[in-house]
């Protein structure tokens, strides 16, 4: 009652360690999930992979992505 938004920062979706906490296990008790995702190395497929998942195992809605590392182009 005392926010308007929580952000929650889970490991990756697909942790090569496999003792963090499962994010989707944590999406289940969100309104909605954003995606981190590395530019020019993150694949397409990984990223519809990581949707997929979360909206098979009734995870929160998938609301975007926010890219890291992304080069403007026009400031070289």
């Amino acid at each position: 009652e005392r926010y308007d938004l929580v952000l929650i920062d889970t490991c990756a979706l697909f942790p090569t360690n496999r003792h963090m906490v499962d994010p989707v296990v944590v999406a289940r008790y969100v309104d909605g999930v954003v995606l981190v995702v590395l530019a020019n190395v993150t694949r397409r497929e990984e990223v519809r992979k990581a949707c997929a998942r979360l909206d098979t195992s009734g995870g929160g809605k998938v609301l975007g992505a926010v890219v890291n590392q992304w080069k403007n182009p026009m400031f070289g």
